[in-house]
């Protein structure tokens, strides 16, 4: 059994919540910036940088990235 998440690379002063409906609008470049109001809502309290979201992913498909492809499209 293992696991797949998803990091991000952001200076924030608490460890950040997203959702999948967030996540997925990240990967669909719904959501571009770190200060957005649907990740502010998730992290009531956290000082979110005016930051663009730089979205990276795996070229090869592989298990993993249908698994998490599969949990984005349910969200």
């Amino acid at each position: 059994m293992g696991a797949v998440v998803a990091f991000y690379n952001v200076s924030v002063s608490q460890q950040l919540k997203l959702d999948g409906t967030t996540l997925a609008n990240i990967y669909l470049l719904k959501i571009t910036r770190w200060n957005d109001a649907a990740i502010a809502a998730l992290n009531p309290g956290v000082n979110l940088p005016d930051q663009a979201i730089i979205v990276v992913h795996r070229s090869e498909g592989s298990g993993t990235t249908d698994t998490f492809t599969d949990y984005l499209s349910k969200s």
